[in-house]
């Protein structure tokens, strides 16, 4: 095997080692792929349980990346004190007039 290909599938199975749920949804997914017991019917039975999975992999993929984010923004915000949170402004001042 090319070395590269091993660096990729040791970087990939490194994330999903570390990601449980992610390697158990990645996994279901090739079985169904796969289908070695034969246990799909048709296309539509196929493509409902890859959608199904597909979604639940979205929903997991958004939220690991969004406790990462929020990480890194915390890490950030302690690390320099002049960043501040984002918010809604709150202006007191006058609207401008048209001249």
């Amino acid at each position: 095997m090319n070395s590269s290909h091993s660096e990729r599938d040791e970087k990939l199975l490194k994330i999903l080692n570390m990601n449980p749920e992610l390697r158990d949804c990645v996994e279901e997914m090739v079985q169904i792929a796969a289908d070695e017991d034969d246990a799909i019917e048709t296309a539509d039975d196929a493509e409902d349980r890859i959608v199904e999975r597909g979604r639940e992999l979205s929903r997991m993929m958004l939220g690991s990346w969004a406790e990462k984010r929020s990480r890194h923004t915390e890490s950030a915000m302690a690390a320099d004190p002049e960043l501040r949170r984002a918010g809604k402004k709150n202006s007191g001042g006058a609207a401008r007039s048209g001249s």
